[in-house]
């Protein structure tokens, strides 16, 4: 932060303006014969910014090789290059006259993702720029690529997504709606492996902590083991419920037409008091419902009904070789017998 008592260690100044000897001699001579020319270091920075923007400085993706120096081939020579090209040479420039200097390296730019609102940062949004040491001021950011001239900015035909793309003032614009299916599919993948990373990857023991706090109010040991015992439990009963179920319906799949009419008819006598006994077949059934209909001993059954239905079932079940037209008057005979009960 800006102070009035802010001052660079002498260890640290030398640091920053630390020049290799024997390298970039050009270089060297420039930076003194130039700073000679303005009255103060800020405007001496201003200067060379001007130049950059002036002069024939291009900024490309594919940047000529340089040699052993490599600053004064990219500053008096190739003019060309990337954005560690450009701090490179300012920070050498900067250092040859005594001004301490770093190169800073980061990120600058990124868009947003609509569907989950955060900042997408790719690797080619990595960037590189000058700080400049201020006595009472501090480190200032001095940033000699966005001095470039824009017409002599060389783009690179591999970034199918950039700041100045109309896909990114959609984004930022809000109208998402009106992104293409490739860069909509690919803003949601983004967002699964965002939720990935942040929700699975990281759930450490702090995430968990937070967790349970949210659920529970408070991480005492007495509500944690409560809370896993009736989760446990919960779990238990879930895959119980789930495995019967799944045993209901994959035996009700299995059953033909005739052998579920033949358990609706066995609920409908249990319901009246006739329990089937066991090993207790269908013609047996049928035998003890006549007996039962001769001594009057049914009261609340049709044991009538009852009996046809058996027959019919009978018929069905171990007879299979009867015609089709049997079978489907059979069944309808049957249902007309359970409404009869």
């Amino acid at each position: 932060l800006p102070s009035n008592h802010l001052v660079l260690s002498e260890s640290q100044r030398q640091l920053n303006t630390f020049i290799p000897q024997y390298y970039n001699p050009k270089i060297r001579l420039f930076s003194e014969q130039f700073r000679q020319t303005f009255l103060s270091d800020r405007a001496f920075i201003d200067g060379l910014l001007n130049k950059i923007y002036r002069d024939d400085f291009y900024y490309t993706p594919s940047p000529p090789k340089t040699g052993k120096h490599s600053v004064d081939d990219f500053w008096f020579t190739t003019q060309r290059g990337l954005c560690e090209h450009y701090s490179q040479a300012l920070t050498v420039i900067l250092r040859a006259v005594n001004i301490p200097a770093r190169v800073v390296t980061g990120y600058q730019g990124g868009f947003l993702n609509p569907y989950d609102n955060y900042i997408m940062v790719r690797e080619k949004n990595a960037h590189a720029w000058v700080e400049v040491w201020v006595d009472d001021k501090g480190w200032q950011r001095v940033d000699p690529t966005a001095a470039i001239a824009p017409e002599r900015i060389e783009s690179n035909t591999s970034n199918t997504f950039n700041a100045n793309s109309d896909a990114s003032d959609q984004v930022w614009g809000g109208s998402h709606s009106k992104l293409n299916y490739a860069l909509k599919l690919q803003l949601k993948w983004d967002q699964i492996n965002f939720f990935w990373q942040q929700k699975i990857l990281n759930f450490n023991d702090t995430s968990q902590l937070k967790l349970l706090e949210k659920l529970l109010g408070t991480t005492s040991y007495l509500r944690i083991a409560l809370f896993i015992l009736i989760s446990f439990m919960g779990f238990v009963a879930l895959f119980f419920l789930v495995a019967y179920f799944s045993l209901q319906l994959s035996h009700k799949k299995n059953y033909s037409v005739e052998y579920n009419l033949y358990l609706k008819l066995l609920k409908k006598l249990d319901n009246k008091g006739i329990s089937i006994k066991v090993n207790e077949g269908p013609v047996d059934l049928s035998k003890r419902l006549a007996i039962l209909s001769h001594t009057n001993t049914l009261s609340k059954v049709n044991a009538e009904a009852a009996i046809l239905f058996l027959q019919l079932y009978v018929g069905l079940m171990y007879k299979p070789d009867r015609p089709e037209k049997y079978k489907t008057q059979a069944l309808a005979d049957m249902q007309q017998q359970l409404k009869r009960l």
